[in-house]
């Protein structure tokens, strides 16, 4: 498994349930709240396992489950991370450029 092919299926059974309605909803309120929203998260380094553990044990209390950097639950909060770069790359970031860049054009 990897992030190019994981699916909401391969998450822990107990995580499936509140997924979409709750885990990620938590998830992008914990990234809006930083200072550098997405900055640094997305790349499995040791503060985002902390954030997706501190996720987990807030959204489902009754699991003892660890996140690691080689589980479902990592894999599939990078992809979402992914789309959401995308998105705002492509949606807010290029048009952006292009409007600044028509308007300093004189033709």
């Amino acid at each position: 498994m990897n992030g190019n092919n994981v699916r909401i299926s391969d998450l822990p059974e107990f995580a499936q349930a509140k997924w979409r309605q709750t885990f990620l909803p938590t998830l992008y309120d914990k990234f809006f709240a930083s200072d550098q929203p997405f900055d640094g998260f997305c790349r499995g380094s040791d503060k985002f396992i902390a954030l997706l553990q501190r996720i987990v044990e807030d959204v489902y209390p009754d699991s003892d489950y660890e996140v690691t950097s080689a589980d479902s639950i990592h894999f599939l909060v990078r992809f979402h991370c992914y789309i959401h770069q995308f998105l705002t790359d492509h949606m807010f970031l290029y048009p952006r450029r292009i409007i600044e860049s028509t308007k300093s054009d004189p033709a």
